[in-house]
């Protein structure tokens, strides 16, 4: 298994395949970790990234996960720490030294440079590959200048990781000094305002997108309606301009003149448009003609 390790390594360091990889990786970044303002490990996904809270990958059906860091900087703490999930790592560009606990025997399976009576260090360059799993304790210690790009596999989540404190595991919110968000009270009234929030903000979504359907169904009928009024309004001019053209009487086309204005009236009247005042004035015309057209009659 480990020779099948050292073939993948030497394949993705390759510097193409190595810059193919760092490049991709970098449309879909993934949160950085910064301490005293400096950022000193960026990290970005290239193979199904997983939810922060939930530690579900976004494919379940595949146990790894896969992301290209890029450590600046040497870990802050002297302690050894672990991973919450068995790992490996992949030296793409750059080198760092890592530090490692012995044995009870005082010896690490790995040769390396002994930096103290109970750890030693290992140079990890373009190329090596490690495993780096829960339990499994390191620090890194030495970067090399620029930095040094890994691709860094992950399986599935196992446990809390955690400080090697005299040689006993000390999760890392007791080792901080940071209460663990269940037992926060602050913490579950933010997360159930924000639960709030969410939900306010799916029903005015929902609000917005009825009232929107809503207003396009009343501009499709209002233009239904302005499109039958202009079709009347047209019909009763025409039939109008026929009927006054056919009779010879002045009495006669002001009969018929003050019929076509009571019906354009009673058009605009049932139509979309409010306009009033055109209504009583063409209803007053009307009248006058009827009440000319009587009297010479």
């Amino acid at each position: 298994m480990n020779t099948l390790w050292k073939l993948v390594a030497w394949i993705v360091s390759r510097r193409p395949v190595a810059d193919w990889l760092i490049k991709r990786s970098q449309r879909t970044p993934y949160f950085h970790l910064v301490k005293d303002g400096n950022t000193y490990m960026r990290r970005w996904w290239l193979f199904n990234p997983y939810d922060q809270e939930s530690r579900k990958p976004q494919h379940r059906w595949c146990p790894i996960s896969v992301r290209v860091h890029h450590i600046s900087q040497q870990d802050d703490d002297r302690l050894l720490h672990d991973r919450p999930w068995n790992a490996r790592t992949i030296i793409l560009h750059g080198s760092y030294l890592e530090e490692k606990p012995t044995g009870v025997d005082g010896r690490h399976p790995e040769r390396g440079h002994r930096v103290s009576r109970h750890t030693v260090s290992v140079l990890r360059q373009r190329g090596d590959t490690a495993p780096i799993g829960y339990g499994k304790f390191h620090r890194i210690h030495t970067v090399s200048k620029g930095g040094v790009y890994t691709l860094f596999i992950s399986g599935k989540y196992r446990g809390t990781w955690g400080f090697l404190v005299d040689g006993v595991k000390v999760p890392w919110r007791e080792y901080l000094g940071i209460r663990e968000p269940a037992t926060d009270p602050t913490y579950e009234q933010l997360c159930q305002r924000n639960k709030e929030l969410e939900d306010d903000k799916a029903e005015l979504s929902e609000l917005l997108h009825q009232a929107e359907e809503k207003l396009t169904q009343e501009q499709r009928s209002h233009s239904i309606l302005r499109e039958n009024f202009s079709s009347d309004v047209q019909s009763a001019v025409m039939r109008a301009r026929k009927d006054w053209a056919a009779q010879s009487s002045p009495w006669v086309r002001a009969k018929w003149q003050a019929e076509v204005l009571a019906e354009t009236a009673a058009i605009f009247r049932k139509g979309p448009v409010h306009a009033e005042f055109i209504i009583e004035y063409m209803e007053g015309e009307a009248r006058k003609l009827r009440r000319q057209a009587e009297e010479k009659s």
